[in-house]
């Protein structure tokens, strides 16, 4: 049994009863303690109290009898990162790639002097603005390092409210308060930002990070697209643009849901036309994009269902064409694209920079090959993702394809292999590149191969 933990047990008075006594008016005690967010009091018996946790559900001692445990084992708990849920949500707490979030946040802690101790090496920082309901804009920055023990930690380090009107130097304002606040000046490794900035904007960051960081590529480790968002926004264009097909689909999935008797119908139908598909009916989530992707395979797979349930239920509205149909198998092909790498992003605790190139690099070709397909339906569901998705390798390639270099798997066999594939015969100048900016990060230096890598940079490379 739950009990209120305000709740304010009335006295007890043993021995002879006194009329005249006024008993004094209780108060209600609030408990302070930073753990009662996580915890509940449940009582077990008779005078045995415990607290448990509202994540996990595991309980812990918190009194018997007038023995009162304390809190100290309750805020190891949590803070320490013994509870797993908690723990699962600090090491993945990354922007959805199928949603945008209403917030932004992650471990947050005050600025303290122990913090640059327990990081060793650099920090990369990450750059959201989230907007309250009453359009007030927060820029909040993400640090994220890896200490002596080889572990990631990932803290919210910085909160600061947008100046209004709005600023293009906010976002740098923001960074350089941040690495005063946190004395961690010239630890800064890149950044990263999760929302569209102007030009103004980006070179702002892009000056300061050259400022703050001038010994790692002259300061141009700058990415101002992150995969995740970039996923989530290329797959709801590509949906809008074919939004009334999907309403369709949409459509004669819910006729079929809303009713038990039409759903056993069409499962008849299914097993009559001996259709091979294993999908099941599901109506998606309009605000997640990957709920509206698998209903749109799952009806694909069964549209010869639709097309009979067409002539055998009258009350069943006209569903989509077979252009329609073909529409929607094409957009499930590359849609599937974003899809798989999607949940690459979620299936790891701790997703690496290195696995990102490999679901990058066959996105940039398959799109890249769509876009210039002679078949127009497929181009035209192609290029305006193929265009989008193109910002984000611009942006990118760079570190990805040092990032998985530095694997010993790969090293430069998987870049060499797969810029081959992409830029053909001008391939040997993109792997230069990556090569040159390999030996720069490892020797630190300045001097005029800094130039080289900011014309790298901010390179326009060819599709």
């Amino acid at each position: 049994m739950l009990v209120n933990m305000e709740m304010q047990l009335e006295p007890v008075y043993l021995g002879m009863q006194s009329h005249n006594v006024e008993t004094p008016p209780s108060k209600r005690r609030k408990k302070k303690s930073m753990v009662w967010e996580h915890f509940t009091i449940e009582t077990v018996g008779v005078g045995c109290r415990r607290a448990c946790c509202k994540q996990c559900k595991q309980s812990f001692a918190y009194s018997t009898g007038s023995k009162v445990a304390g809190t100290s084992h309750l805020k190891r708990h949590i803070a320490k990162g013994s509870c797993p849920v908690v723990l699962r949500n600090q090491q993945q707490d990354l922007l959805s790639p199928f949603s945008a979030p209403s917030k932004v946040g992650g471990d947050s802690a005050a600025p303290t002097t122990d913090t640059p101790k327990r990081m060793p090496g650099r920090i990369c920082l990450t750059l959201d603005l989230w907007n309250s309901c009453q359009t007030t804009g927060y820029v909040f920055v993400t640090g994220q390092f890896v200490d002596s023990e080889w572990k990631i930690h990932r803290k919210l380090l910085n909160v600061v409210m947008e100046p209004y009107p709005e600023s293009d130097s906010a976002f740098s304002h923001a960074v350089s308060a941040c690495l005063s606040d946190w004395n961690i000046e010239g630890r800064l490794f890149s950044l990263t930002i999760n929302q569209p900035l102007s030009e103004i904007g980006i070179d702002s960051l892009r000056n300061l990070l050259s400022e703050k960081n001038p010994s790692i590529l002259s300061g141009q480790l700058l990415l101002d697209h992150c995969l995740a968002r970039s996923l989530s926004g290329i797959a709801e264009e590509a949906l809008t643009a074919c939004q009334e097909t999907v309403k369709k689909v949409r459509d004669c999935v819910k006729y079929v849901k809303t009713s038990e008797l039409l759903e056993e119908k069409f499962l008849e139908l299914k097993q009559q036309l001996q259709v091979p598909s294993m999908k099941t009916l599901a109506l998606d989530d309009q605000t997640r994009w990957n709920t509206t992707y698998e209903m749109l395979l799952a009806a694909s797979e069964l549209k010869e269902v639709f097309s009979c349930l067409d002539t055998s239920d009258p009350d069943y509205s006209k569903g989509p064409t077979t252009e329609e149909w073909k529409q929607v198998e094409n957009m499930c092909t590359y849609l599937k694209l974003l899809f798989d790498t999607a949940n690459l992003l979620t299936s790891s605790t701790v997703p690496t920079t290195n696995n990102f190139f490999h679901e990058a690099w066959k996105i940039q070709l398959e799109l890249a090959r769509a876009a210039t397909s002679e078949d127009a339906a497929i181009a035209n569901i192609a290029k305006p993702m193929q265009v989008s998705f193109d910002k984000y390798w611009k942006s990118c390639c760079l570190m990805l394809a040092i990032a998985v270099v530095m694997d010993p798997r790969f090293k430069m066999k998987l870049v060499e292999f797969s810029f081959t594939k992409i830029y053909g015969d001008e391939a040997a100048t993109y792997i230069n590149f990556v090569d040159e900016g390999i030996h720069q990060l490892f020797l630190e230096g300045g001097g005029d191969s800094g130039e080289m890598m900011k014309a790298l940079v901010k390179m326009e490379f060819p599709i």
